[in-house]
């Protein structure tokens, strides 16, 4: 992982911030280990729009500000541009049951060249345009 550029999706973003009690050891052990080895730690602006929907909908609004917080400190966070947009479209025809939120998270991460998508959707395991690691199998 030593200089590597790597992807965290949604859910071990929220592993971290809510402390999840099956998972927060996994991640934050993997994420520290991460920063040592000086990786790249990135996301795009979809975690953020999926992390904050439940806060929002329970008025946590310094449920909101952590999540804000923490993407902003430990993450390069990447747009949803055109380049972006053409490559997860590929993926969803190639994968006829991938989500469009999943393949606009997983182009983007391509795009962008990092050398691993972590997530903890099981189903993205299919995806062979880049290495998928699940933080239950950590």
């Amino acid at each position: 992982m030593t200089g590597s550029k790597v992807f965290i999706d949604t859910a071990p973003t929220i592993y971290l911030v809510e402390q999840n009690p099956a998972y927060f050891e996994q991640v934050s052990t993997y994420l520290a280990d991460a920063i040592r080895s000086n990786s790249a730690l990135t996301t795009s602006v979809l975690t953020t729009a999926e992390v904050e929907i439940k806060p929002r909908k329970l008025g946590k609004k310094e449920l909101t500000t952590k999540f804000e917080k923490t993407i902003q400190s430990l993450f390069e966070v990447y747009p949803i541009t055109w380049d972006v947009a053409q490559i997860s479209a590929t993926l969803r025809a190639k994968y006829t049951s991938l989500r469009a939120i999943d393949s606009l998270q997983i182009a983007c991460a391509i795009h962008h060249r990092c050398e691993s998508f972590v997530t903890n959707d099981k189903r993205l395991k299919t995806i062979k345009e880049i290495p998928i690691i699940l933080i239950r199998n950590l």
